[in-house]
């Protein structure tokens, strides 16, 4: 049996910007929240699939920039939707990550999916301190934005 998501989407404004769903817009938030990662949403369909973000981060207190195609989910994703993702021309990026996990069930897993060969462990590993657990960390703050405020400064 396939249960669907009991999250719904939402169009949403950030940055202005707008985003299919509130989750997704937390997201970048987040990511803005981090002072070093810049972010596209939605910049091209690759093989029929939409990507997320196209991200390019310059690690904090490295000289390490990575450009990625990254997926946001706010639930833990099916095997089956990896695999598709695992599909998906990288197109000389230098990886391509799947992020999940709500800002608004904290008691929950917030994790990471590299999909396709990516950069060598070493590098994954600077680039999960430098990018996921900040990212991760701002989820909480990035939720409590006031979306619908225009004016609002965060």
């Amino acid at each position: 049996m396939v249960t669907k998501s009991k999250y719904v989407p939402t169009l949403t404004e950030y940055d202005g910007v707008l985003f299919r769903s509130k989750s997704e817009a937390i997201f970048a938030r987040a990511m803005d929240l981090t002072g070093h990662i810049t972010w596209d949403y939605e910049p091209e369909t690759i093989d029929g699939y939409t990507v997320d973000f196209w991200v390019t981060t310059t690690l904090p207190q490295s000289e390490i920039s990575m450009d990625l195609m990254v997926e946001y989910k706010p639930s833990r994703p099916t095997d089956a939707y990896i695999s598709k993702l695992e599909l998906v021309d990288q197109q000389g990026m230098d990886g391509f990550l799947l992020f999940y996990g709500s800002p608004y069930e904290p008691d929950k897993e917030i994790g990471i999916f590299t999909i396709g060969p990516g950069r060598s462990p070493p590098e994954r590993m600077g680039f999960m301190a430098g990018f996921c657990n900040p990212v991760a960390e701002k989820l909480m703050e990035a939720k409590n934005y006031r979306f619908d405020l225009k004016d609002a400064d965060g």
